[in-house]
C-alpha cells in the first residue's frame, strides 16, 4: 500500500494513481465530460421509448400474473 503525498490516501500502485487525485484532477481539466454517456433523447424519440414501455407493461404484467396463476395451479394440482 501506498500513501498519496498529495492528499494521505492509501492506494496500491498496481490499480493505478491515488483515485481520490485522480478524480478530482479529471473533473478539473474537463476530461470528465469526454466520458460521459449524452442521454438527451429528442422528442420523437422521447415519445417512441415512452409508447414502447407502456406496451411492454401492458403485455408484460398479464403475462406474468397468469405465469404465477399456472404455477399455483400446478402446485395445487400435485396435492
Amino acid at each position: 500500500m501506498k500513501v498519496c503525498k498529495k492528499c494521505g490516501t492509501l492506494y496500491n500502485e498496481k490499480e493505478g494513481p491515488c483515485p481520490k487525485c485522480y478524480t478530482e484532477d479529471l473533473l478539473i481539466s474537463g476530461e470528465a465530460a469526454k466520458h460521459e454517456i449524452d442521454t438527451d433523447m429528442t422528442p420523437e424519440e422521447a415519445e417512441k421509448a415512452r409508447k414502447k414501455s407502456w406496451i411492454q407493461i401492458l403485455i408484460g404484467m398479464p403475462l406474468f400474473i397468469g405465469f404465477i396463476y399456472i404455477i399455483f395451479l400446478l402446485i395445487r394440482l400435485m396435492k
